[in-house]
């Protein structure tokens, strides 16, 4: 019992995660968190303790409030509810009407910008302009929008409604399905969970989660399927910024991993099968190049090289533009800056990593430095690399920072809870799989090996390179290994 106790005071307490430090990791909210305590204001985490510990039916989401008869909880003494729903079915009309609530609140900033965009085209809106004309051709054209003599207002006009029906439309699918990969939408058809207009979808969640409607909690689980689907290709169906990982990896059967000279592209029998051939490599970067990155980018060339010969010497000058990057960050320590950067661009593959960029460690891939971060925040700031204020050192001889540790446990979805910048024993950086080199420590020896993807044969460990990158990957903590860059090595 004693040893029991020994190992429960250990986890980290849900108290300890209400001060100010932990609530936000912005400086400002912090000052407003500790000001608010000390005029006796609370706050929503204030609120949150005074409701600890929080009810464990509710927390499983076996506890139903649906209908004027209840509240009934799921328990060894009442395997149903009234209305005769067992936990998978009540679990699932919880969580749809979770969903449809999302949806709702998601879905109607993209009315409100439809009711805007629309507002400007008639001109009830002077302080909007249609300031991109070929794009605004571009998606008419995509909806089924006559063009041809009409001013762009005018299109604009028939654009926007077109846009604000797609939320109340009485019959059809969402138009933006198109956009998704013919196989996609095929499977979307079969599994009936093609989305319809988003308010249909959520008004159909609240009628199918209601008593006596629907006891199966695959048909209601499906429900959440098409309504969220609703908001993803509906109201939400945003441009978001990607570079060449992300652009290859959104083509359906190819797979892209690594950065700068090592990349790895694998091609799937299907992809191959239905025609996928070299030559949509470069249509797929320059069509992605100029949809996300318009508004800096006039023209773009991609030209595919195949001829070994010619591939080792145009390496040889691209390794010369990576040593000139490299090099921009010579002589610059993690102590001359106070601001880190995020690198979240793997997260489609690991969700929990977080690369974490400073001037001593690039990241882990090579092909970002401090000042590849810094640049891209300023170009995107809404995109996967933000600033991270160090905030106050915790451990200088490993590198922790606590609103490091803050951002990180935040954009890990909680999964990592503390990142040393230096250690590979101490809660090391989590990995994604792109990185260039992979140490591990041989206990045998006392000492640490280092392997880059290039070398294919057996290593010191015992594993090649692709069983390493298997055991290190996937945005998980493994203490004795670290994956990181070339760069890496010669930092102090």
């Amino acid at each position: 019992m004693n040893q029991e106790k020994s190992t429960i005071n250990h986890q980290p307490s849900r108290t300890n995660c209400m001060e100010p430090s932990r609530r936000s990791i912005d400086e400002a909210a912090q000052e407003m968190i500790s000001r608010m305590a000390e005029l006796g204001q609370q706050n929503a985490w204030d609120r949150l303790e005074a409701q600890l510990p929080q009810c464990g039916f509710g927390r499983q989401g076996v506890c139903c409030r649906i209908c004027s008869m209840g509240p009934c909880r799921i328990s060894k003494k009442a395997a149903v509810g009234v209305c005769g729903a067992d936990a998978d079915t009540i679990v699932a009309r919880n969580f749809l009407r979770i969903v449809a609530a999302g949806v709702s609140a998601h879905s109607d900033h993209g009315r409100t910008v439809a009711e805007v965009f629309l507002a400007a085209a008639r001109g009830q809106a002077p302080d909007y302009r249609i300031k991109d004309t070929a794009k605004l051709s571009k998606l008419a054209k995509e909806l089924g929008v006559e063009t041809a003599g009409r001013s762009p207002q005018e299109i604009a006009m028939a654009v926007g409604e077109i846009a604000l029906a797609e939320f109340g439309k009485p019959h059809g699918t969402q138009l933006m399905t198109r956009r998704a990969p013919k196989p996609r939408q095929e499977l979307w058809q079969k599994s009936g969970v093609t989305p319809r207009a988003i308010d249909r979808e959520v008004a159909e969640s609240m009628h199918r989660s209601a008593m006596g409607v629907d006891q199966d909690y695959r048909n209601v689980l499906r429900q959440a399927s098409r309504t969220a689907l609703a908001d993803g290709w509906g109201g939400a169906m945003l441009a978001t910024e990607r570079q060449v990982h992300t652009f290859l990896n959104e083509a359906q059967g190819i797979w892209h991993m690594g950065q700068r000279d090592i990349n790895w592209l694998r091609i799937s029998r299907g992809a191959a099968t239905a025609g996928f051939k070299l030559e949509h490599i470069g249509k797929l970067l320059r069509a992605k190049y100029h949809e996300d990155y318009s508004n800096i980018l006039d023209k773009v060339q991609v030209k595919l090289y195949t001829n070994e010969s010619e591939v080792v010497e145009l390496r040889k000058g691209a390794q010369a533009v990576y040593a000139d990057r490299d090099a921009r960050l010579a002589g610059m320590t993690d102590e001359d800056v106070e601001t880190f950067y995020s690198c979240l661009l793997c997260q489609s593959f690991a969700p929990s990593h977080v690369c974490v960029v400073s001037p001593e460690r690039p990241g882990l891939c090579g092909a970002y430095s401090w000042l590849d971060c810094r640049a891209a925040f300023e170009i995107t700031p809404t995109g996967p690399n933000q600033p991270i204020p160090k905030g106050t050192c915790l451990e200088p001889k490993i590198g922790q920072w606590d609103r490091v540790n803050a951002f990180v446990v935040s954009t890990s979805g909680g999964k990592v809870e503390r990142m040393s910048q230096y250690s590979m024993i101490v809660d090391p950086m989590t990995s994604c799989g792109c990185f260039e080199c992979i140490a591990a420590i041989l206990p045998m020896t006392g000492g640490i090996m280092i392997v880059n993807r290039e070398y294919p044969e057996m290593t010191p460990s015992g594993m090649k390179f692709s069983t390493l990158a298997g055991t290190v990957g996937g945005g998980q903590q493994v203490p004795g290994f670290i994956g990181h860059s070339k760069y890496y090595i010669c930092s102090k």
